[in-house]
């Protein structure tokens, strides 16, 4: 019995920042496109510097 899936499709399926929305590169243990970690969100447009962080 199947249910139409192979590994193949579930291996290509992109993966969501959930805190930014953002797709992460290298699946979940990768940063997303902005270079958050999954479940993150430093790169907030309305915080654009941090003097605690230097960025």
């Amino acid at each position: 019995m199947t249910n139409g899936l192979n590994l193949s499709d579930y291996n290509s399926a992109i993966i969501v920042n959930p805190s930014s929305g953002m797709p992460m590169v290298g699946g979940i243990s990768g940063l997303d496109i902005h270079g958050n970690s999954f479940g993150t969100n430093f790169n907030e447009p309305s915080s654009t510097y941090d003097p605690n962080r230097g960025y």
